[in-house]
Protein backbone atom coordinates (compact mmCIF):
# COMPACT_ATOMS: atom_id res chain seq x y z
CA UNK A 1 0.00 0.00 0.00
CA UNK A 2 1.01 3.45 -1.14
CA UNK A 3 1.05 6.26 1.14
CA UNK A 4 2.42 8.89 -1.52
CA UNK A 5 0.30 11.82 -1.50
CA UNK A 6 -2.35 12.06 -4.75
CA UNK A 7 -0.21 14.89 -6.33
CA UNK A 8 1.41 15.46 -9.41
CA UNK A 9 4.99 14.74 -9.98
CA UNK A 10 5.73 18.23 -10.89
CA UNK A 11 3.93 19.57 -7.70
CA UNK A 12 6.31 16.74 -5.45
CA UNK A 13 9.35 17.65 -7.20
CA UNK A 14 8.71 21.59 -6.46
CA UNK A 15 7.74 20.22 -2.34
CA UNK A 16 11.29 18.36 -2.35
CA UNK A 17 13.34 21.55 -3.77
CA UNK A 18 11.55 23.93 -1.04
CA UNK A 19 12.22 21.68 1.49
CA UNK A 20 15.52 20.88 0.93
CA UNK A 21 16.42 24.21 -0.34
CA UNK A 22 15.69 25.01 3.64
CA UNK A 23 18.38 22.42 4.84
CA UNK A 24 21.14 24.01 2.49
CA UNK A 25 20.56 27.29 3.66
CA UNK A 26 20.42 26.52 7.13
CA UNK A 27 24.20 24.76 5.91
CA UNK A 28 25.16 27.86 4.10
CA UNK A 29 24.67 29.85 7.18
CA UNK A 30 26.76 27.78 9.37
CA UNK A 31 29.59 28.62 6.95
CA UNK A 32 28.21 32.09 7.32
CA UNK A 33 28.57 31.94 10.78
CA UNK A 34 31.68 30.38 11.24
CA UNK A 35 33.33 32.98 8.89
CA UNK A 36 31.42 35.96 10.41
CA UNK A 37 32.84 35.06 14.04
CA UNK A 38 36.54 34.58 12.44
CA UNK A 39 36.24 37.65 10.76
CA UNK A 40 35.37 39.90 13.88
CA UNK A 41 37.91 37.98 15.75
CA UNK A 42 40.56 39.29 14.02
CA UNK A 43 39.55 42.44 12.85
CA UNK A 44 39.82 42.75 16.87
CA UNK A 45 42.36 40.90 17.97
CA UNK A 46 44.80 40.29 14.89
CA UNK A 47 48.72 41.63 15.56
CA UNK A 48 49.36 42.69 12.54
CA UNK A 49 47.15 45.75 13.90
CA UNK A 50 49.53 46.90 16.45
CA UNK A 51 48.03 49.93 18.32
CA UNK A 52 45.79 50.69 16.20
CA UNK A 53 42.06 50.45 17.46
CA UNK A 54 39.79 48.02 15.80
CA UNK A 55 38.44 49.24 12.69
CA UNK A 56 34.60 49.48 14.07
CA UNK A 57 33.10 50.13 10.43
CA UNK A 58 34.13 46.73 9.19
CA UNK A 59 32.48 45.38 12.49
CA UNK A 60 29.67 46.98 11.97
CA UNK A 61 29.05 46.34 8.22
CA UNK A 62 29.73 42.40 8.27
CA UNK A 63 28.09 42.45 11.76
CA UNK A 64 24.27 44.01 10.04
CA UNK A 65 25.04 41.92 7.04
CA UNK A 66 25.20 38.67 9.48
CA UNK A 67 22.00 39.72 11.18
CA UNK A 68 20.22 40.46 8.39
CA UNK A 69 20.85 37.17 6.71
CA UNK A 70 19.89 35.37 10.35
CA UNK A 71 15.98 37.17 9.66
CA UNK A 72 16.55 35.77 5.94
CA UNK A 73 17.05 32.27 7.18
CA UNK A 74 14.97 32.39 10.24
CA UNK A 75 11.86 33.87 8.28
CA UNK A 76 12.59 31.13 5.71
CA UNK A 77 11.95 28.70 8.32
CA UNK A 78 9.14 29.90 9.43
CA UNK A 79 7.69 29.67 6.11
CA UNK A 80 8.38 26.41 5.44
CA UNK A 81 7.14 25.51 8.84
CA UNK A 82 3.57 27.31 7.83
CA UNK A 83 3.63 25.44 4.21
CA UNK A 84 4.85 21.78 5.66
CA UNK A 85 3.40 21.83 9.25
CA UNK A 86 0.79 24.55 10.00
CA UNK A 87 -1.26 24.88 6.79
CA UNK A 88 -0.08 21.45 5.02
CA UNK A 89 -3.99 20.60 4.69
CA UNK A 90 -4.44 23.87 2.63
CA UNK A 91 -6.37 23.40 -0.63
CA UNK A 92 -3.47 22.04 -3.04
CA UNK A 93 -1.33 21.06 -0.19
CA UNK A 94 2.49 22.82 -0.09
CA UNK A 95 2.33 23.84 -3.10
CA UNK A 96 -0.89 25.74 -3.33
CA UNK A 97 -0.26 27.36 0.08
CA UNK A 98 3.28 29.14 -1.91
CA UNK A 99 1.06 30.59 -4.82
CA UNK A 100 -1.61 31.79 -2.92
CA UNK A 101 -0.35 32.86 0.04
CA UNK A 102 3.23 34.31 -0.89
CA UNK A 103 2.47 38.09 -0.01
CA UNK A 104 2.48 36.68 3.47
CA UNK A 105 4.22 39.27 6.05
CA UNK A 106 6.51 36.50 7.07
CA UNK A 107 7.54 35.81 3.53
CA UNK A 108 7.53 39.14 2.69
CA UNK A 109 9.41 39.90 5.36
CA UNK A 110 12.08 37.18 4.34
CA UNK A 111 12.44 38.67 1.47
CA UNK A 112 13.05 41.87 2.31
CA UNK A 113 16.19 41.04 4.16
CA UNK A 114 17.55 39.52 1.14
CA UNK A 115 17.25 42.92 -1.18
CA UNK A 116 18.80 44.45 1.69
CA UNK A 117 21.52 42.74 2.02
CA UNK A 118 22.20 42.35 -1.91
CA UNK A 119 22.09 46.33 -1.93
CA UNK A 120 24.57 46.73 0.69
CA UNK A 121 26.67 43.29 -0.67
CA UNK A 122 26.45 44.88 -3.95
CA UNK A 123 28.23 48.46 -2.94
CA UNK A 124 30.93 46.11 -0.75
CA UNK A 125 32.11 44.16 -4.25
CA UNK A 126 31.64 47.97 -5.55
CA UNK A 127 33.68 49.38 -3.40
CA UNK A 128 36.42 46.76 -3.85
CA UNK A 129 37.07 47.53 -7.81
CA UNK A 130 37.08 51.39 -6.78
CA UNK A 131 40.12 50.18 -4.64
CA UNK A 132 41.92 47.97 -6.82
CA UNK A 133 41.18 50.61 -9.94
CA UNK A 134 42.99 52.81 -7.92
CA UNK A 135 40.02 55.16 -7.11
CA UNK A 136 39.13 55.32 -10.67
CA UNK A 137 35.61 57.18 -10.58
CA UNK A 138 35.25 56.44 -14.14
CA UNK A 139 35.77 52.35 -13.86
CA UNK A 140 32.50 52.23 -11.41
CA UNK A 141 30.34 54.81 -12.78
CA UNK A 142 28.52 52.02 -15.00
CA UNK A 143 28.39 49.36 -11.93
CA UNK A 144 27.28 51.99 -9.59
CA UNK A 145 24.17 53.81 -11.87
CA UNK A 146 23.44 49.39 -12.30
CA UNK A 147 23.55 49.38 -9.08
CA UNK A 148 21.14 52.26 -8.42
CA UNK A 149 18.54 50.78 -11.34
CA UNK A 150 18.76 47.29 -9.33
CA UNK A 151 17.37 48.87 -6.52
CA UNK A 152 14.33 50.34 -7.52
CA UNK A 153 13.49 47.43 -9.40
CA UNK A 154 14.26 45.01 -6.23
CA UNK A 155 11.67 47.51 -4.43
CA UNK A 156 8.75 47.60 -7.12
CA UNK A 157 9.31 43.35 -7.29
CA UNK A 158 8.60 43.52 -3.37
CA UNK A 159 5.44 45.63 -3.99
CA UNK A 160 4.60 43.50 -6.37
CA UNK A 161 5.04 40.56 -4.50
CA UNK A 162 3.66 41.97 -1.26
CA UNK A 163 -0.05 42.18 -3.21
CA UNK A 164 -2.92 40.32 -1.83
CA UNK A 165 -3.11 37.17 -4.31
CA UNK A 166 0.15 37.80 -5.92
CA UNK A 167 3.20 35.79 -5.74
CA UNK A 168 7.02 35.76 -7.72
CA UNK A 169 5.90 33.90 -10.77
CA UNK A 170 2.52 36.10 -11.78
CA UNK A 171 3.39 37.84 -15.03
CA UNK A 172 3.54 41.51 -12.91
CA UNK A 173 5.95 40.82 -10.72
CA UNK A 174 8.04 38.28 -12.94
CA UNK A 175 8.41 41.34 -15.20
CA UNK A 176 10.19 42.97 -12.44
CA UNK A 177 12.05 39.36 -10.73
CA UNK A 178 14.13 38.91 -13.84
CA UNK A 179 15.34 42.29 -14.71
CA UNK A 180 16.00 42.94 -10.99
CA UNK A 181 17.95 39.71 -10.62
CA UNK A 182 19.46 39.61 -14.32
CA UNK A 183 21.19 42.76 -13.89
CA UNK A 184 21.97 42.36 -10.03
CA UNK A 185 24.13 38.89 -11.22
CA UNK A 186 25.50 41.21 -13.80
CA UNK A 187 26.69 43.64 -12.22
CA UNK A 188 28.33 41.08 -9.78
CA UNK A 189 29.62 39.25 -12.81
CA UNK A 190 30.99 42.31 -14.32
CA UNK A 191 32.66 43.88 -11.00
CA UNK A 192 34.36 40.42 -10.68
CA UNK A 193 35.89 40.63 -14.14
CA UNK A 194 36.85 44.14 -13.37
CA UNK A 195 38.56 42.99 -10.57
CA UNK A 196 40.33 39.91 -11.86
CA UNK A 197 41.81 41.63 -15.20
CA UNK A 198 43.20 44.45 -12.67
CA UNK A 199 44.42 41.80 -10.53
CA UNK A 200 45.96 39.56 -13.53
CA UNK A 201 47.12 42.59 -15.43
CA UNK A 202 49.27 43.85 -12.23
CA UNK A 203 50.81 39.95 -11.94
CA UNK A 204 54.06 40.53 -14.18
CA UNK A 205 54.54 44.05 -12.80
CA UNK A 206 54.19 42.64 -9.14
CA UNK A 207 56.19 40.27 -9.59
CA UNK A 208 59.16 41.89 -11.13
CA UNK A 209 59.06 44.46 -7.83
CA UNK A 210 58.37 42.08 -5.37
CA UNK A 211 58.96 38.70 -6.08
CA UNK A 212 57.03 35.99 -7.32
CA UNK A 213 56.62 34.82 -3.41
CA UNK A 214 55.11 38.28 -2.09
CA UNK A 215 53.12 39.23 -5.76
CA UNK A 216 51.32 35.78 -4.88
CA UNK A 217 49.54 37.65 -1.76
CA UNK A 218 47.75 39.88 -4.32
CA UNK A 219 47.30 37.51 -7.76
CA UNK A 220 47.22 34.01 -6.42
CA UNK A 221 44.15 31.41 -7.66
CA UNK A 222 42.77 32.38 -3.94
CA UNK A 223 43.17 35.86 -3.44
CA UNK A 224 41.46 36.80 -6.77
CA UNK A 225 38.61 34.46 -6.47
CA UNK A 226 37.79 35.78 -3.23
CA UNK A 227 38.80 39.75 -3.56
CA UNK A 228 36.34 39.79 -7.00
CA UNK A 229 33.88 37.99 -5.13
CA UNK A 230 33.56 34.98 -7.81
CA UNK A 231 31.89 32.89 -5.58
CA UNK A 232 28.95 34.63 -5.36
CA UNK A 233 28.81 35.38 -9.12
CA UNK A 234 29.04 31.85 -9.73
CA UNK A 235 25.73 30.71 -7.61
CA UNK A 236 23.87 33.41 -8.76
CA UNK A 237 24.60 32.89 -12.64
CA UNK A 238 23.05 29.87 -11.74
CA UNK A 239 19.93 30.90 -10.04
CA UNK A 240 19.03 33.23 -12.72
CA UNK A 241 19.38 30.64 -15.11
CA UNK A 242 17.06 28.56 -13.27
CA UNK A 243 14.63 31.29 -12.51
CA UNK A 244 14.47 32.40 -16.51
CA UNK A 245 13.72 28.60 -17.28
CA UNK A 246 11.31 28.39 -14.22
CA UNK A 247 13.36 25.57 -12.97
CA UNK A 248 12.93 24.12 -9.66
CA UNK A 249 16.58 24.59 -9.04
CA UNK A 250 15.79 27.60 -8.58
CA UNK A 251 14.78 26.62 -5.05
CA UNK A 252 17.76 25.47 -3.73
CA UNK A 253 19.72 28.09 -5.08
CA UNK A 254 18.14 31.20 -4.18
CA UNK A 255 18.08 29.63 -0.29
CA UNK A 256 21.69 29.60 -0.36
CA UNK A 257 22.31 32.67 -2.25
CA UNK A 258 21.05 34.47 1.16
CA UNK A 259 24.17 33.41 2.47
CA UNK A 260 26.85 33.37 0.07
CA UNK A 261 26.17 36.76 -0.86
CA UNK A 262 27.43 37.93 2.54
CA UNK A 263 29.96 35.11 3.05
CA UNK A 264 31.66 36.55 -0.54
CA UNK A 265 32.45 40.10 1.71
CA UNK A 266 33.04 38.93 4.55
CA UNK A 267 35.87 37.08 3.08
CA UNK A 268 37.59 39.76 1.79
CA UNK A 269 36.90 41.62 5.14
CA UNK A 270 38.89 38.95 6.60
CA UNK A 271 42.09 39.28 4.05
CA UNK A 272 42.29 43.01 5.20
CA UNK A 273 41.58 41.94 9.11
CA UNK A 274 45.12 39.61 8.16
CA UNK A 275 46.30 42.55 6.13
CA UNK A 276 46.27 41.25 2.67
CA UNK A 277 43.87 42.53 1.00
CA UNK A 278 44.62 44.94 -1.84
CA UNK A 279 44.27 48.30 -0.08
CA UNK A 280 44.66 52.53 -1.52
CA UNK A 281 48.75 51.85 -0.57
CA UNK A 282 48.95 48.65 -2.69
CA UNK A 283 47.42 50.23 -5.73
CA UNK A 284 49.54 53.37 -5.57
CA UNK A 285 52.42 51.51 -5.21
CA UNK A 286 51.47 49.52 -7.73
CA UNK A 287 51.06 53.02 -10.18
CA UNK A 288 54.48 53.66 -8.99
CA UNK A 289 55.89 50.96 -9.55
CA UNK A 290 54.97 51.54 -13.89
CA UNK A 291 55.90 54.79 -12.70
CA UNK A 292 59.77 54.26 -12.51
CA UNK A 293 61.01 52.41 -15.67
CA UNK A 294 64.35 54.62 -16.61
CA UNK A 295 67.89 53.92 -14.97
CA UNK A 296 67.74 57.40 -12.90
CA UNK A 297 64.41 56.78 -11.73
CA UNK A 298 65.13 53.37 -10.05
CA UNK A 299 68.11 54.79 -8.33
CA UNK A 300 66.40 57.64 -6.93
CA UNK A 301 65.71 56.65 -3.27
CA UNK A 302 66.14 60.49 -1.84
CA UNK A 303 64.12 62.29 0.53
CA UNK A 304 62.63 64.69 -1.96
CA UNK A 305 61.54 61.54 -4.46
CA UNK A 306 60.29 59.89 -1.09
CA UNK A 307 58.00 63.12 -0.85
CA UNK A 308 56.75 62.71 -4.37
CA UNK A 309 55.84 58.78 -3.88
CA UNK A 310 54.37 59.16 -0.57
CA UNK A 311 52.51 55.48 -0.89
CA UNK A 312 53.64 53.13 2.23
CA UNK A 313 52.36 54.11 5.60
CA UNK A 314 53.79 53.26 8.79
CA UNK A 315 51.54 53.60 11.89
CA UNK A 316 48.59 55.28 10.11
CA UNK A 317 50.98 58.32 8.72
CA UNK A 318 52.54 58.56 5.51
CA UNK A 319 56.40 57.40 5.44
CA UNK A 320 57.82 59.19 2.55
CA UNK A 321 59.71 61.44 4.30
CA UNK A 322 61.54 58.56 5.45
CA UNK A 323 62.42 57.66 1.97
CA UNK A 324 61.38 54.30 2.47
CA UNK A 325 58.72 54.58 -0.13
CA UNK A 326 60.98 54.49 -2.82
CA UNK A 327 62.67 52.36 -1.74
CA UNK A 328 59.75 50.00 -0.52
CA UNK A 329 58.34 50.34 -4.41
CA UNK A 330 61.93 49.47 -6.25
CA UNK A 331 62.88 46.67 -3.73
CA UNK A 332 62.20 43.81 -5.57
CA UNK A 333 63.94 45.09 -9.09
CA UNK A 334 66.98 46.46 -7.76
CA UNK A 335 70.43 44.70 -6.31
CA UNK A 336 70.88 45.92 -2.88
CA UNK A 337 72.88 48.87 -2.10
CA UNK A 338 73.98 50.36 1.09
CA UNK A 339 71.30 53.22 1.13
CA UNK A 340 68.83 50.13 0.71
CA UNK A 341 70.46 48.02 3.63
CA UNK A 342 70.40 51.39 5.90
CA UNK A 343 66.68 52.24 5.68
CA UNK A 344 66.12 50.70 8.88
CA UNK A 345 68.12 53.38 10.38
CA UNK A 346 66.44 56.20 9.22
CA UNK A 347 67.71 57.12 5.88
CA UNK A 348 66.26 60.81 4.76
CA UNK A 349 64.56 62.87 7.32
CA UNK A 350 63.02 59.77 9.25
CA UNK A 351 64.25 58.15 11.95
CA UNK A 352 65.02 54.73 13.32
CA UNK A 353 62.40 54.74 15.94
CA UNK A 354 60.08 55.33 12.99
CA UNK A 355 60.89 52.82 10.59
CA UNK A 356 62.12 50.19 12.05
CA UNK A 357 66.11 48.62 12.15
CA UNK A 358 66.66 46.29 9.25
CA UNK A 359 69.65 44.14 9.64
CA UNK A 360 72.25 45.42 6.90
CA UNK A 361 74.07 42.63 5.26
CA UNK A 362 71.09 40.29 4.32
CA UNK A 363 70.03 38.96 1.01
CA UNK A 364 67.46 40.84 -1.27
CA UNK A 365 64.89 38.72 0.34
CA UNK A 366 66.14 38.83 4.00
CA UNK A 367 65.18 42.85 3.28
CA UNK A 368 61.91 42.40 1.56
CA UNK A 369 61.01 40.05 4.72
CA UNK A 370 62.08 42.58 7.11
CA UNK A 371 60.68 45.74 5.23
CA UNK A 372 57.29 43.71 5.16
CA UNK A 373 57.56 42.28 9.18
CA UNK A 374 58.25 45.88 10.39
CA UNK A 375 55.48 47.75 8.20
CA UNK A 376 52.90 45.62 7.53
CA UNK A 377 53.51 45.73 3.94
CA UNK A 378 51.32 42.00 3.12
Amino acid sequence: MSYAPQESAQDLWTERSYFVGGFLAAVAYGFHCCIYGTTVYFLLRHPSRGNRPPNFKLISFVSIIWAVATINLATGIQWNMMMFIDDRNYPGGPVGFLYQEFSHWINTFGSTSYVVNNCLTDLMVLHRAFVIWGYNYWVVLIPFLAIVTSTILSLFTLVQSALPGANLWTHITFSFAVPYWSLSISINILLTLLIVFRLVSARNTLRASLGNEFAKTYTSLIAIVIESAAIYSVVSLIFIVAFARNSNVQNLVLPIMGQVMCIAPELIIMRVAFGRAFTRETAATLSNMRFHTSPTAKTTMGTSHAESTGVITTNGTTAASSGFAAAAINLGALKLTESEKMLGEGMGSGSGSEVGVITPGGSREDVHVQVREKHDIV
